[in-house]
């Protein structure tokens, strides 16, 4: 018996015949012996083209099995084919209904999938086919930060050492990151009408120690970056940094950015990693999200937003390590999920982590440019939280977090104006929720919200207390899966001590807005408006309005 199905492109104009990477396939059970036909097809001049693609028998546990790869662009529709006497119509709502253990089930109900071109030219397709369906987020590219130096634990996303000829089975990755941006002073600040360049290098080796030498659940990371830029932020008049890439002096620099070794335990609920690191990361930062972090490099950020509040809390900004800054420490950290029975995708539970790290930053030590010294300041920072994704089918829907956390900084510690503390500390908190979805797919399209606050008891600090929110819209169109748009939203009380001596207002504003577009593979651009109605540093006119448009190219 043979049964035929009749996939139609009703757009023409949107894909071509030849890249259409579609095979539908349906198994009927083991003893009826039967085979599918696929065909394909455009409308084009009001005439019908159909090509075969494959003939696929296929057998799965005795059941009636659909498969069905959908290019990302295409709206493909399953139409009756006049050339059967027998035909089952299947509509998108039956294929929803296809159940769960199904090959390639996580296909059928997303429309971000797209197929190995080898499986769509294969002269036998069945030899490449293989169940998509597992426990591990969906390898998308999508809402991705707006400084990736700042947030991915592992650069870039791997493809350089595909680039340069590795299996996708080898130990070693190799992965990369170029952003670079422009930025304008509209009007108001300290220097108006002045035009900023800043730019970023990271390239990064990883070696997956249990693959390479047998060492269980070890991984080995080495990176290195290479910055160039301007003093944007001081044009502005901004003391929280409206432009995250700028991280202050020196402007020029190449340095060994981050050097650790990570070892899990427990199945992967404990875990211990020693190194030159970037705590802030790890600590107060509400751009990560829970619910994909086994491709921490692929679902980046649940914010796009550029200024540095997404990834340094004010109240923190001058102590904790980080951007461009990394430092020497230990981390460690447990979390109640991730044994064999729970789905990395649906994280629930508690977890907590802690470090100690090089403090010499809050003294002005360049520590991303110097080698490690424990005898002097040390920062330490702890942090309890809670993620939930409470629809386990639907992981998408839903998820959110929340954090506190406390910190603690050695001295001594001055400040320009003579001001003096032999410590200080201080505390954050945070919550991220995904509050709705645009549209029915299984992609991560929607809402997602969040908001921050710190402060400290510091003389010596820049900021003693800070206030933030902000929305981000994640692919609104569904035509344009891998956009976002946001705006979000930062107040800081600043140190205005005349014994501090930084010369700034008792306090600063900002706003900004972004659109972040996908232009082509993992290529980005990031039209960003920033406005500051009050600026932080004293003598900048407001408001200060500031235009940056950012380039971002993961690799």
């Amino acid at each position: 018996m043979v049964t035929q199905y009749f996939l139609q492109n009703p757009c023409c104009s949107r894909l071509k015949v030849n890249l259409m990477a579609l095979i539908l396939a349906i198994a009927p059970g083991i003893f009826m012996g039967s085979q599918s036909i696929v065909w394909a097809g455009t409308i084009s001049n009001g005439e019908k083209e159909i090509s075969t693609l494959s003939a696929l028998p296929f057998i799965h546990n005795q059941k009636q099995k659909l498969e069905i790869f959908l290019d990302q662009t295409s709206d493909f529709q399953l139409s009756e084919s006049h050339e059967i006497d027998r035909l089952t119509v299947l509509t998108p709502a039956m294929i929803k209904q296809w159940p769960e253990d199904s090959l390639n089930y996580d296909n059928l109900v997303a429309d971000d999938f797209i197929v190995p071109e080898e499986i769509s030219s294969s002269t036998n397709p069945l030899e490449n086919l293989k169940p998509a369906h597992s426990k591990s987020p969906r390898k998308v590219m999508v809402g991705i930060s707006g400084n990736p130096a700042a947030s991915n634990m592992l650069v870039g996303t791997g493809e350089l050492g595909r680039w340069l000829g590795l299996p996708e089975d080898s130990p070693l990755r190799l992965g990369g990151i170029f952003m670079g941006n422009v930025s304008q002073q509209i009007s108001g600040g300290n220097q108006p009408g002045s035009t900023d360049l800043n730019g970023a290098l990271i390239l990064g080796l990883g070696i997956d120690l249990e693959k390479a030498v047998g060492w269980k659940n070890a991984f080995f990371e080495v990176e290195g970056l290479q910055y160039n830029g301007q003093p944007v932020n001081l044009a502005a008049g901004s003391v929280q940094g409206y432009n995250s890439i700028e991280a202050g002096p020196p402007l020029n620099r190449t340095e060994l950015y981050q050097l650790w070794l990570n070892q899990t335990f427990l199945d992967d609920r404990l875990s211990f990693r020693v190194g030159k690191l970037i705590p802030s990361m790890n600590f107060g930062y509400v751009g990560r999200p829970f619910v994909t972090q086994t491709d921490p490099q692929l679902f980046t950020s649940t914010t796009g937003l550029l200024y540095t509040p997404v990834f340094v809390g004010p109240a923190m900004l001058g102590f904790i390590p980080g951007y461009y800054n990394s430092a020497f420490g230990l981390y460690g950290a447990w979390k109640s999920w991730g044994g064999p029975g729970d789905n990395p995708a649906t994280p629930n539970g508690w977890y907590g982590q802690a470090g100690i790290y090089d403090g010499r930053g809050a003294q002005g030590v360049q520590t991303g440019l110097v080698w490690p010294n424990f005898s002097g300041p040390l920062f330490k920072v702890a942090e309890i939280g809670g993620t939930w994704t409470p629809y386990a089918d639907a992981p998408e829907v839903g998820w959110g977090s929340v954090a506190v956390g406390g910190w603690r900084q050695s001295g001594p510690l001055t400040a320009p104006g003579g001001a003096f503390e032999s410590q200080t500390g201080g505390m954050y908190a945070y919550l991220v929720q995904k509050l709705g979805k645009f549209r029915e797919t299984k992609d991560q399209n929607g809402v997602v919200g969040f908001v921050q606050g710190g402060w400290n008891s510091s003389s010596t600090a820049l900021m003693h207390s800070s206030f933030g929110f902000g929305l981000t819209f994640i692919a609104p169109f569904g035509d344009r899966p891998l956009d976002s748009y946001g705006f979000g939203f930062s107040w800081a009380r600043l140190n205005a001590n005349p014994l501090a001596g930084y010369g700034f207002n008792s306090y600063e504003t900002m706003l900004q807005f972004y659109a972040q577009y996908h232009l082509v593979g993992n290529l980005f651009i990031q039209p960003v408006l920033t406005v500051l109605p009050t600026p932080g540093v004293m003598g900048a006119t407001g408001p200060s309005i500031s235009g940056t448009v950012q380039l971002t190219f993961p690799f």
